[in-house]
């Protein structure tokens, strides 16, 4: 008798340690959830120049609404990455010949921002135009 009130103690202690890891797995599970949800997204930069025609380039001012927020840019079409060339918020970009500017911003502990794009093409006259942000 003694042996299996020893025994059934031994069980009721295994069944407790595993509802205890089970709790604790399922509360980090939830912590991190509440980490995903409360996330910020960095603001999308906002290219701005008038479309239209231009003579020779187009300067392009980029801004971005996430205060912190770090920007790179290419001139390639391809979505920038934290390795590319960075614009600091308020200051303009250079676009000489037909091409795609594209920026994204970057920020620690947030989310990226989604990609703003836009292309100046030049058959006669050197054509601007913004192109609505990627998400």
């Amino acid at each position: 008798m003694k042996n299996i009130f020893f025994n059934l103690c031994s069980f009721l202690g295994a069944v407790r340690s595993f509802a205890l890891i089970g709790i604790k797995v399922s509360l980090l599970f939830l912590v991190f959830s509440l980490n995903l949800l409360q996330a910020q997204t960095v603001s999308t930069p906002v290219i701005s120049a008038v479309s239209g025609e231009y003579p020779t380039k187009v300067d392009a001012t980029i801004t971005c609404a996430t205060a912190g927020s770090t920007l790179y840019y290419t001139l390639n079409g391809i979505d920038p990455t934290p390795s590319d060339t960075t614009v600091v918020s308020g200051a303009t970009v250079t676009v000489w010949r037909p091409q795609v500017l594209k920026v994204k911003a970057f920020k620690a502990g947030e989310l990226e921002s989604a990609v703003a794009s836009a292309i100046s093409i030049s058959p006669a006259k050197w054509r601007w135009a913004i192109i609505t942000s990627q998400p």
